[in-house]
């Protein structure tokens, strides 16, 4: 880690450990920005992010941004569609059971959108069922997560659903 700012404060790693400063908060990257790593500078990931509940789009949103990812996020899937259309994400994770547009219908549409068909889609769902999670890959999710979802797991499937693949020569 070279810096991170926290509402005014910026740790930075020192010889005895971490270091704190206070910065006036006109100084701080406003809330949300991800803070990314210079030696790894590069595009950001977009990640589209679909969940009907304030709280936990709120949290995932966060966590995700903190990861350095860009996240486009709605409360439901109709706002979804539309910003996967204005903004093509790289990935997306959708809740399966919402009101209106739910993740299966939301996923449908997306999959008959040519320059949204390929991108990876996660359901993020309460279901554990084997069938159910059959159904979900059956009808165009990329792979699913059961809930409550563990920001780490998330992380690995998202790095392994983006990564581009390694190409290797057939000797």
């Amino acid at each position: 880690m070279n810096k991170l700012d926290v509402g005014g404060w910026t740790i930075s790693p020192s010889n005895s450990g971490f270091k704190m400063t206070f910065f006036p908060v006109s100084h701080c990257r406003p809330f949300g920005t991800a803070i990314a790593d210079e030696r790894t500078q590069m595009r950001a990931t977009k990640i589209l992010l679909i969940e009907d509940s304030e709280d936990i789009l709120f949290i995932m949103s966060a966590e995700l941004e903190s990861m350095g990812y860009h996240v486009d996020a709605a409360l439901d899937g109709e706002h979804g569609l539309e910003l996967a259309k204005a903004n093509p994400p790289d990935l997306i994770v959708s809740d399966v059971q919402m009101p209106g547009i739910g993740g299966l219908e939301f996923v449908r549409r997306v999959r008959e959108i040519p320059q949204l068909a390929a991108v990876p889609a996660v359901a993020v769902t309460g279901f554990s069922m084997e069938a159910d999670l059959k159904r979900l890959l059956n009808d165009g999710f990329t792979a699913h997560l059961v809930k409550p979802v563990e920001v780490s797991e998330l992380a690995s499937l998202i790095q392994e659903l983006t990564e581009p693949k390694k190409l290797t020569r057939a000797s």
